[in-house]
């Protein structure tokens, strides 16, 4: 189970940039012939829905730290109030 945490961990960190070396490596095996073009559509699916995935979570985590600014704004501060006073 640590394993998968470890994972995920790194997914969350550092997901764009593995997506990119993927990506290029992925390239630079099909200019080589490494990879047979009849392979090359699975390639570009995988690599199509990991940038889906990692693109939703990116948006998710968007959103909410939007959410939490709002909700930090609407709800007022203790210490202000009491300046106030």
């Amino acid at each position: 189970m640590k394993f998968l945490n470890l994972l995920l961990w790194i997914w969350v960190h550092y997901g764009t940039r593995i997506l990119g070396g993927v990506t290029g490596t992925i390239t630079v095996l099909l200019t080589q012939d490494v990879i047979p073009p009849s392979h090359v559509k699975y390639y570009l699916a995988a690599i199509a829905v990991l940038t889906y995935w990692r693109g939703q979570g990116n948006a998710d985590s968007i959103a909410q730290k939007v959410v939490d600014k709002q909700t930090a704004a609407l709800i007022p501060d203790p210490q202000s109030q009491e300046k106030l006073k």
